[in-house]
């Protein structure tokens, strides 16, 4: 979970990522509605340069303010426009930015939905929306499969058999409503699986082989007949002794939508002939191969050979085979020796520039915040991450926060069904490395080069380096730079680290290189759970790139729960969430999804952080040192200092037995990360919750 501060601090440092001076003078902000006093809202300028700008907000109600982030209490329902004006007088520049909010419950209501038919891969989708206003202007359908429409009632193709999520979002512009309804359409599998295989007696053992080659799409279990099982691709099986046996294979496919079993009766003849050999082949342009025969036991006088595609057989002893398509095929040399001896051996041949999956990753810690970065990036493919601790994401590029002690157990799949491969990858994640390192660097691309010159700024008792750009390569160079291949947005990272006094920290952040304006528009968002009052469920949650003219729509397990770039859910208990966000936007529609932690204290009832309070006075806050709290006691009481994150784990408690009157305790805060935290203190049954911000 991220904190208000660092949230802010995010999207400062994109702000100021920008090589545009102009970009300096930009007037932004953020709002966020008060959840405990209806009309009440936060307001933050996330204008670039921060406070070195003066600031004058207008809340479009007839009042003002000078403050830098204010907070306002409209006292009137309805459509406000706020307005923020910055001035700097350094770049002696001026800029005006106005947003509108709604205030008050009396909101028009609009409502999402339809009706489907199925035939065949064939979707019918009949709209049944309605809207309190009667004007629905727009409509925008996401088919499940990577596909939308905006038509009022559309038919959609699908191109494969399975179980997709129809999710149809209406707009209603004309009174700012929209809504969104999602169901399953189950589309009927065409996949087909074939377990028919064939075998091949060496003399020694007996080789199995699929006919149809497809290693990287099915799992395969096969049954050799005597009691014995593998789920290998290829199994070279020896049996215990000659005889007849009944073998058969099972084929699944990885989406486990169609299954096959074959048998066949398998005649094994062990001999101790002496004619053992392997063979040898080159692979050459245009999918042709070289085959010859390598460490022969003895001269042989007589070849078979069987290239595996259908063709004729040859007889030469070093032949050159044309395959007409890329793929795997299973070939077979039979020789005869002139000592009358008759061996066959088989090999899988990989022919061609074959497309392949790649789940390896790289993690990198920066205190808790673990970025994922696979080592292969491909917008074909599926990427699916679990954690290890019950979450679990489908981003390109996840960052999750880990809660708790571990280790944990990170894994990615990787699914490309057009280029019928899959992997998968795993890496044991230990708690983050503390010390005294801040890993941070400023990146500047040429526009017309790709060229990116990176800037080392971190600071800290570090003594190595290591950078990743985002596109498989890699430099441990201080200051390097790099050219990428292609426009685009990467996720480059910087991690330091001294291997003798342990220190290690890690910083990540995004590069656009080129036009990769489209990118910008897929939705990244943000969450931190009410500091006010802790352990209450309530989490706000942001869009960090909102997009002019977007709409989105939030949903949590599957189920919507919000509007808008800034919706305030609360969750019912303590867990891990599927959290996930649409985006409507000018250049299409995007979704992106995260694990988001919810934490309550006392089960789903949560804590009244106003009655039984004791006064507690936190000093100096902010900190950089020691935190004083000093507070007066009526009579003897066990008291209990804890200090929390806001997402509610514990980095410091403290238990004591104190008499009657005024005390002062003091918590040391040095070795705490920056950041914002919350301060419990209780005696008897009484408690005092205090926000504080830790700055080193």
């Amino acid at each position: 979970m991220k904190t208000k501060l660092f949230t802010l601090i995010l999207i400062l440092l994109g702000l100021m990522n920008s090589n545009n001076l102009n970009a300096q003078c930009q007037a932004n902000f953020t709002n966020i509605p008060d959840s405990a006093n209806s009309g009440g809202y936060f307001f933050f300028n996330t204008s670039p340069g921060g406070s070195a700008a003066a600031a004058f907000w207008s809340f479009g109600d007839g009042t003002s303010s000078y403050q830098s982030n204010p907070y306002h209490l409209f006292t009137t329902a309805g459509y406000h426009s706020v307005c923020l004006t910055i001035t700097d007088s350094v770049n002696t520049c001026t800029s005006t930015y106005c947003d509108t909010i709604y205030v008050g419950t009396a909101f028009p209501t609009c409502t999402a939905n339809f009706t489907k038919t199925v035939s065949g891969n064939t979707a019918t989708f009949t709209n049944s929306s309605t809207s309190s206003s009667g004007i629905i202007t727009n409509y925008y359908w996401s088919f499940g499969d990577g596909s939308n429409s905006s038509a009022t009632n559309p038919t959609h193709i699908y191109s494969s058999g399975g179980t997709y999520t129809v999710c149809l979002t209406m707009v209603d512009s004309s009174s700012g409503c929209s809504n969104q309804k999602c169901k399953t359409v189950t589309i009927a599998s065409t996949a087909t699986c074939d377990a028919q295989f064939g075998v091949i007696d060496t003399g020694s053992a007996v080789y199995f082989y699929p006919l149809n080659c497809t290693p990287n799409t099915v799992t395969f279990l096969w049954n050799f007949g005597d009691g014995t099982s593998s789920t290998s691709y290829q199994p070279y099986h020896t049996y215990a002794q000659a005889g007849t046996y009944y073998a058969c294979l099972t084929v699944t496919n990885f989406l486990n939508t169609c299954t096959d079993t074959y048998c066949d009766t398998v005649v094994y003849n062990p001999s101790t002939s002496n004619c053992n050999f392997q063979i040898s082949y080159n692979c050459m342009l245009n999918n042709q191969v070289s085959f010859s025969v390598a460490n022969p036991s003895s001269n042989i006088v007589s070849y078979l050979w069987s290239f595996g595609d259908s063709t004729a057989n040859s007889t030469l002893a070093n032949p050159t085979h044309s395959y007409a398509n890329a793929g795997y095929y299973y070939v077979c040399l039979t020789t005869v020796t002139n000592l009358g001896c008759t061996n066959t051996v088989c090999t899988l041949v990989s022919v061609g520039v074959l497309t392949t999956c790649d789940a390896s990753f790289t993690p990198y810690d920066s205190t808790g915040f673990v970025f994922f970065l696979p080592n292969s990036n491909n917008n074909n493919q599926t990427y699916y991450w679990t954690f290890g601790d019950g979450s679990s994401s489908f981003q390109m590029y996840p960052v999750h926060q880990y809660i708790g002690n571990g280790p944990w157990t990170a894994c990615l799949t990787v699914i490309d069904s057009m280029a019928n491969c899959s992997d998968q990858y795993c890496v044991v994640i230990t708690n983050p490395v503390i010390g005294n390192c801040n890993a941070n660097f400023i990146a500047t691309v040429d526009s017309s080069t790709y060229l990116t010159a990176f800037t080392n700024t971190s600071t800290g008792n570090f003594t190595n380096y290591f950078w990743s750009f985002g596109d498989g390569t890699s430099s441990t160079n201080p200051n390097p730079t790099h050219i990428y291949a292609s426009q685009g947005s990467y996720l480059a990272c910087l991690t330091v680290y001294n291997n003798s006094t342990g220190c290690q920290s890690s910083f990540c952040d995004s590069i656009i290189v080129g036009n990769a304006q489209a990118n910008l528009c897929d939705p990244q968002f943000y969450s931190f759970p009410d500091s006010s009052v802790v352990g209450n469920g309530v989490v706000y949650f942001g869009i960090i790139n909102p997009c002019p003219g977007s709409t989105y729509t939030w949903s949590v397990n599957g189920v919507i729960a919000g509007t808008g770039t800034n919706p305030i859910i609360t969750f019912v208990d303590s867990g891990w969430y599927y959290v996930c966000v649409e985006g409507i936007t000018p250049g299409g529609t995007y979704v992106t999804c995260d694990s988001v932690y919810s934490y309550r204290l006392a089960g789903p009832t949560g804590i009244n952080e106003n009655g039984n309070q004791t006064y507690v006075s936190v000093s100096p806050n902010p900190t950089n040192g020691p935190l004083n709290l000093s507070f007066q006691l009526a009579q003897s009481e066990n008291v209990s200092i804890q200090l929390m994150s806001i997402d509610g784990r514990e980095v410091f408690s403290q238990q004591t037995k104190l008499s009657s009157g005024i005390h002062k305790q003091v918590v040391e805060t040095e070795k705490i990360p920056s950041g914002l935290y919350l301060i419990r203190l209780q005696a008897g049954g009484k408690q005092s919750i205090s926000r504080v911000s830790i700055q080193h």
